[in-house]
């Protein structure tokens, strides 16, 4: 499934989880997940599914990339939070990555 947008949790609970089912991170309200697809529009590299009753908003990829271009000063801001986060769900992949490769030793 090609990534197309990003979900915004606004109430309830996402679990994130990989191609054999295990849970890689949980989320919930005020979060969000499928951030990648805003900049790659690859195939996403987990899923999701809601853990209990759960509300979310879809923002399409097109309509986020045309409010940056639009509202610069915003634009940027966003950006820039958005790359804090990615940065730091990257750290914590590369941690976990880390902890599987030193309990196989």
């Amino acid at each position: 499934d090609t990534g197309v947008g990003l979900y915004l949790i606004e109430s309830g609970e996402v679990e994130i989880y990989n191609d054999s089912g295990e849970v890689i991170d949980t989320f919930f309200a005020h979060d969000f997940f499928g951030e990648v697809s805003l900049i790659d529009n690859g195939k996403r590299t987990a899923n999701a599914r809601a853990k209990k009753n759960t509300k979310t908003l879809f923002v399409p990829s097109q309509d986020f990339k045309r409010f940056i271009y639009l509202n610069n000063s915003s634009g940027v801001k966003i950006l820039l939070k958005l790359t804090d986060i990615i940065s730091k769900r990257l750290s914590y992949s590369n941690k976990m990555l880390e902890k599987c490769h030193i309990k196989k030793k």
